[in-house]
């Protein structure tokens, strides 16, 4: 069906023939039937709920390069200068669960705020870079390091793992705060 629609372009015959359980497709070309040309609308008659499951995983994918390049770089015997680390009040004592302090550790983009309103918020802890002074009183473990998911308002590490982040992003014209 998809190579007959790519050579004759015919919507109407794709739409007749795209099982209907090809959800995005059939909505794209009813979209585009209705309104020939205009790409942004038959991507946004997508359903949203599909919409962000592409989201997520994009945002999973550069998560897992980041991890594995973070691993790969660094080991994972402990934490290094530049690693995000859920914040600690004092060393010894717990996290910081105060939700009024600026949650960086999870994405706040527009389409994502589904998640913050689920999440209670003693579940959602601040995060830090951690710096030379953390490392020499070895205030954090490996067990505090955080990596984010991507998102409008999200922190990055401190050092060259936010890079990666930014590299994989750039390749498909995505830019990352």
């Amino acid at each position: 069906v998809r190579e007959h629609y790519k050579e004759h372009g015919d919507i109407d015959v794709a739409i007749r023939n795209f099982p209907r359980r090809l959800i995005a497709e059939r909505a794209i070309l009813q979209r585009l039937k209705k309104y020939p040309g205009n790409y942004l609308q038959a991507l946004m008659a997508i359903p949203r709920t599909l919409r962000l499951m592409y989201v997520h995983s994009y945002q999973s994918y550069l998560w897992n390069h980041a991890a594995s390049m973070r691993a790969g770089m660094y080991g994972l015997s402990g934490v290094i200068e530049g690693d995000l680390v859920y914040k600690k009040e004092c060393p010894g004592e717990g996290t910081v669960t105060d939700a009024s302090e600026n949650n960086d550790d999870h994405t706040n983009a527009s389409e994502m705020d589904i998640f913050a309103e689920t999440l209670p918020e003693e579940t959602i802890q601040s995060v830090k870079i951690a710096d030379s002074e953390d490392l020499l009183k070895a205030v954090y473990t490996l067990e505090d390091v955080v990596l984010p998911l991507p998102g409008s308002e999200t922190l990055f590490p401190g050092n060259e793992v936010a890079g990666i982040y930014h590299e994989i992003a750039n390749k498909v014209m995505l830019s990352l705060p």
